[in-house]
């Protein structure tokens, strides 16, 4: 933490020639002989401070314009303009901002005094963000109010003052006017030192040894210190969503580590509360590691979506299991999004592709399959339900995650070191033949897997593997498991689905010929004449003339 004794200064306003302003700049009131405009001064700090010697109904203001006096009736001290203590007058305009950036930063009194005139210019802390947002962000801007929140985050010591200031910035972050001023005032990196600082261990009294427990000089309640997180977790979210986080501020800055670490956040009270506390407040605590939880996930999320921030990201990801290992996690929003954020990392460069699979990052992958595929709700009962009830949220959310897992696989399937890795896992054909059927209303799954089926035939040919990876899938039965490893009655299955699409139409029939191009032996013909009905009729309705050609060359091998 920054030291707290540093001066708070913004640039002072420019000043509105006399000359040029005949009108009050806020009620648009002619200047005339009863309403004057003040003394001509070449010393604006006099002119500023010096209410003998101008006129009681004009006022020159914090905002550098003219006003009557009507429009410009109070005065507070303005030292963040070096001006010193003494009250000066404040347009009504600028007022309320001005009230707030002078007394949240005056430490003379005390951080009790901050706080209750924080509450006197902007309500209780419910309140706070309403009446926030509510200003003009343009006067928030010019009148330091946003330097104002990041000052009290990069050098208070207060607990409380660090609720009020990353909850104003928080909502202000979804602003997208102000999100660059967020950034380009330097505020990442004081919101990473406070969230290293509340993830630390518990903050009471000042400590000689520990520089980071000194930085808090109150103990700090559990709810203030995960409201702290979770304020800050939504800040950096927002601004990665926005695109706006280049690489030196994923890597150098600490924002990608920051958000690692509170996708995998654990809650651990810091002190300790009665039983009828415990268990009225503990759900609560709960319910908001799960939200930072949940936060940090789409944090990355949004981060790896971004291409040019993928060198970025494998130089923060030092262990390789760093990322698949939240997966295991029990929050299905976290796990919903780190598989939606290594499926933008698998997709394009096949630099980086078997990075994320070294360790146990394959056979997470495919456990997850598993898992998911026996605990989940089958897509047909979730089509009987007409209200949206928290189950039904559920099953949704674990159906995007085992898209996302797909979506994963088939990227994976491209590169031949890495598909090399999955083909390895001995259950990885049964689940995903196993997903296809739980999931059968699900095209966007049955897309994902018919891709998966397809890149595994085809890129496996530029392996030492390739005829192993065909093989493989074309096996009949595993005697020691009693399981089906032969991927073409799923493929028939998805194509004879009703709900298929015309971009699962061209996954099948890619998987089909890459599979049907080899030799076939008289147990795998029986299977794949099957499917020359199907390929027949779609090649009525197929426009693709790539498509065609592939159904017609199925047609006429085993005709």
């Amino acid at each position: 933490m920054d030291n707290d004794s540093q001066t708070f200064l913004i640039p002072r306003p420019f000043w509105v020639n006399d000359l040029d302003q005949t009108h009050c700049h806020s009620c648009n009131n002619t200047f005339g002989p009863l309403r004057r405009r003040a003394m001509v001064s070449l010393n604006h700090f006099y002119r500023f401070i010096g209410r003998d010697n101008l006129p009681t109904n004009s006022s020159f203001t914090f905002s550098g314009n003219i006003f009557c006096h009507d429009c410009s009736n109070r005065s507070i001290p303005l030292p963040q303009l070096g001006y010193g203590s003494l009250p000066v007058r404040v347009c009504n305009q600028c007022l309320e901002v001005a009230y707030l950036v002078t007394y949240v930063i005056d430490e003379d009194h005390g951080s009790t005094t901050q706080r209750m005139h924080w509450n006197l210019a902007f309500g209780d802390t419910s309140n706070v963000h309403c009446k926030l947002i509510d200003h003009d962000l343009v006067k928030l801007v010019q009148n330091g109010g946003i330097d104002a929140l990041i000052w009290l985050c990069r050098s208070q010591r207060n607990g409380q003052l660090h609720f009020y200031a990353t909850s104003a910035l928080a909502i202000l972050s979804e602003k997208e006017s102000i999100r660059p001023v967020i950034l380009t005032k330097c505020a990442l990196r004081p919101l990473i030192q406070l969230m290293a600082l509340y993830l630390s261990k518990p903050m009471s009294a000042p400590s000689k040894g520990s520089p980071i427990l000194s930085a808090v000089t109150e103990p700090v309640r559990d709810d203030i210190r995960l409201e702290v997180l979770l304020n800050c977790t939504h800040v950096i979210f927002q601004l990665g969503r926005a695109g706006m986080l280049s690489p030196h501020e994923i890597n150098n800055d600490g924002a990608l580590l920051a958000l690692l670490q509170l996708a995998d956040y654990k809650y651990t009270p810091f002190h300790i509360a009665s039983e009828t506390e415990e268990k009225e407040d503990m759900q609560q605590l709960l319910d908001r590691e799960q939200m930072i939880q949940s936060v940090a996930a789409k944090g990355i999320s949004a981060i790896c979506a971004t291409v040019s921030n993928q060198p970025a990201i494998f130089e923060v990801i030092s262990n390789p299991d760093q990322l698949t290992d939240l997966l295991k996690g029990n929050n299905i929003l976290v796990s919903k999004y780190i598989a939606k954020s290594i499926a933008y990392l698998s997709l394009r460069n096949d630099k980086y592709k078997s990075l994320l699979l070294q360790g146990n990052g394959a056979s997470i992958l495919v456990q997850k399959l598993h898992n998911e595929t026996v605990t989940g709700n089958n897509s047909a009962e979730v089509d009987k339900a007409s209200d949206e009830t928290n189950s039904d949220q559920t099953s949704n959310l674990e159906a995007s995650t085992i898209a996302n897992v797909c979506c994963a696989i088939a990227n994976f399937a491209t590169n031949g070191e890495s598909q090399q890795k999955l083909m390895t896992q001995p259950h990885l054909l049964q689940n995903l033949c196993a997903t296809a059927a739980s999931y059968s209303g699900n095209t966007e799954i049955h897309r994902h897997i018919a891709r998966s089926f397809a890149n595994f035939a085809l890129y496996g040919k530029v392996s030492c593997n390739s005829k192993n990876n065909r093989k493989n899938m074309l096996r009949q039965i595993n005697k020691k498991k009693n399981v089906t490893y032969n991927v073409m009655p799923t493929l028939l299955a998805i194509g004879q689905s009703p709900n298929v699409t015309p971009d699962v139409r061209r996954h099948v029939v890619r998987a089909i010929d890459n599979l049907s191009n080899q030799e076939i032996t008289d147990q795998n013909r029986t299977i794949f004449e099957q499917v020359v009905p199907l390929m027949k009729e779609w090649t009525k309705d197929i426009t693709d003339a790539d498509l065609v050609k592939r159904a017609e060359n199925i047609c006429r091998r085993f005709e």
